[in-house]
This record gives structure tokens, sequence and C-alpha cells, in this order.
């Protein structure tokens, strides 16, 4: 009984890891977006606004994992100690909400177009 309890609760921690862990990566790639967005404006759906998108989910997703995955015990604000593996797993979040945010715009532009 142990044993499934502990499953019970550990399946539940990840579940409310990765909502966390969503919700932590979408702010900073609102942070990092918005301004690009609206940089952008109605360029950003051409292919070379990649070339800005792609930095700014980078960089979304570096700090949302020394945010969220970092080393908490001494160094919160040291960046010489950057581990890359919590980076990769918050950029498998961060790629495809970077895509998805930029078909947003598009398409919000596009229904701004019709009105």
């Amino acid at each position: 009984m142990a044993v499934l309890n502990g499953l019970f609760f550990l399946s539940l921690m990840l579940v409310v890891s990765l909502v966390a862990a969503t919700f932590v990566t979408a702010f900073y790639l609102t942070i990092f977006g918005l301004p690009v967005a609206w940089m952008l404006g109605k360029r950003i759906r051409h292919r070379g606004a990649w070339l800005l998108i792609v930095p700014a989910i980078l960089a979304s997703a570096a700090f949302a994992s020394h945010w969220l995955l970092g080393d908490y015990s001494n160094q919160m604000d040291d960046w010489r100690t950057f581990d890359p593996i919590p980076f990769v797993i918050v950029l498998g979040f961060a790629l495809p909400a970077g895509f998805f945010y930029r078909q947003n715009v598009i398409s919000m532009l596009d229904e701004a177009e019709l009105d």
C-alpha cells in the first residue's frame, strides 16, 4: 500500500511540476517575446523573423531554467554554475511555446486587419 501511495504522490508532484514549468516558461517567454513581437510588427510573418525570435526563446529558457530548476543551495545568482540539463528540459517547453506564440501573434494581426 505504501508503494501505491508513493506512486500516487510522485505522479501528483510530476503533474504539478510540469504545470509550474509551463507557467514559468510562458511568463519569461512573454517578457522576452512581447518586445520582439512588438518590434517586428507585421514582419513577424517572414521566415527571417526567426533570427530574432530564437534568441528570445533561448534567453527565456535560460532565465526560466535558472529560476525554476537551478541550484538553490548557495549560488542562486552565479551564472558561472549554469547546468545545461535544466536548460535543455526547459527549452523543450520554450521552443514549441515560441512557435505557438508567433502563430498567435500572426493570428491576432490577421484578425485586426479584418476589422
